[in-house]
Protein backbone atom coordinates (compact mmCIF):
# COMPACT_ATOMS: atom_id res chain seq x y z
CA UNK A 1 0.00 0.00 0.00
CA UNK A 2 1.15 3.37 -1.24
CA UNK A 3 1.71 5.99 1.99
CA UNK A 4 -0.27 8.62 0.03
CA UNK A 5 -3.08 6.31 -0.48
CA UNK A 6 -2.98 5.43 3.49
CA UNK A 7 -2.90 9.32 3.98
CA UNK A 8 -5.86 9.70 2.11
CA UNK A 9 -8.15 7.19 3.34
CA UNK A 10 -6.95 8.29 6.97
CA UNK A 11 -8.18 12.09 6.08
CA UNK A 12 -11.35 11.00 4.69
CA UNK A 13 -12.22 9.16 7.28
CA UNK A 14 -11.59 12.28 9.74
CA UNK A 15 -13.79 13.95 6.87
CA UNK A 16 -16.59 11.59 7.47
CA UNK A 17 -16.26 11.52 11.25
CA UNK A 18 -16.20 15.34 11.27
CA UNK A 19 -19.13 16.03 9.24
CA UNK A 20 -20.91 12.45 11.11
CA UNK A 21 -20.18 14.96 14.07
CA UNK A 22 -21.86 18.13 12.84
CA UNK A 23 -24.81 16.34 11.75
CA UNK A 24 -25.19 14.82 14.71
CA UNK A 25 -24.79 18.19 16.64
CA UNK A 26 -27.06 19.45 14.48
CA UNK A 27 -29.76 17.26 14.43
CA UNK A 28 -29.65 17.28 18.59
CA UNK A 29 -30.15 21.40 18.72
CA UNK A 30 -33.14 20.90 16.24
CA UNK A 31 -35.08 17.85 17.15
CA UNK A 32 -37.19 18.04 20.42
CA UNK A 33 -36.56 15.11 22.67
CA UNK A 34 -39.99 15.42 24.53
CA UNK A 35 -41.69 14.44 20.74
CA UNK A 36 -39.48 11.67 20.00
CA UNK A 37 -41.10 8.52 20.97
CA UNK A 38 -39.30 6.33 23.28
CA UNK A 39 -39.14 2.24 23.24
CA UNK A 40 -40.68 0.43 25.86
CA UNK A 41 -38.52 -1.46 28.31
CA UNK A 42 -38.62 -4.62 26.41
CA UNK A 43 -38.23 -2.93 22.89
CA UNK A 44 -34.55 -4.05 22.61
CA UNK A 45 -35.10 -7.75 23.91
CA UNK A 46 -37.59 -8.08 20.62
CA UNK A 47 -35.35 -6.62 18.17
CA UNK A 48 -32.81 -8.49 19.20
CA UNK A 49 -34.70 -12.00 19.20
CA UNK A 50 -35.86 -11.02 15.86
CA UNK A 51 -32.37 -10.73 14.41
CA UNK A 52 -31.42 -13.78 15.91
CA UNK A 53 -34.13 -15.81 15.06
CA UNK A 54 -35.70 -14.22 12.24
CA UNK A 55 -38.88 -13.39 11.72
CA UNK A 56 -40.40 -16.81 12.64
CA UNK A 57 -43.46 -16.55 15.23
Amino acid sequence: MDGGDRLHRIILREYRNNQLLNEASWAQKAVDESRVPQPGPDELDKIMEKIEHGHEK
